[in-house]
């Protein structure tokens, strides 16, 4: 386990209190629906209105908190609050730090 990743800490104690049969099947589901939002996203990200992007990026930083993930709930987040307020230009510029706080918890369930 990487105990070690930045912003994970919380997910990877969470994880390490479940069983194996539960974990394997909790980072499956977190994986496959982390993977599918993002791509979501990305797809969405140029050609929807903020009002229409808003609820997918609500799905993720949701996802992210109940993993007990801040590193990518709180950019998410961010994120969600300018395009409800319909500032797409601060909601742009946290998607670069949502990328990337997805791509390290990514990493961080490699081992698992």
């Amino acid at each position: 386990m990487k105990d070690t990743m930045p912003g994970c800490e919380g997910m990877l104690k969470l994880l390490a209190l479940l069983p194996a049969p539960t974990r394997a099947q909790m980072v499956a589901m977190y994986r496959e629906t982390l993977t599918s939002q993002l791509r979501s996203l990305q797809t969405a990200f140029e050609g929807f209105p903020g009002e229409e992007l808003a609820p997918l990026v609500h799905k993720l930083a949701g996802s992210a908190a109940m993993m007990q993930d801040p590193d990518l709930s709180v950019p998410a987040r961010a994120m969600e609050r300018a395009l409800r307020s319909g500032d797409g230009e601060t909601a742009a510029s946290h998607w670069p730090e949502v990328r990337a706080a997805a791509a390290r918890t990514l990493v961080a369930l490699e081992p698992f």
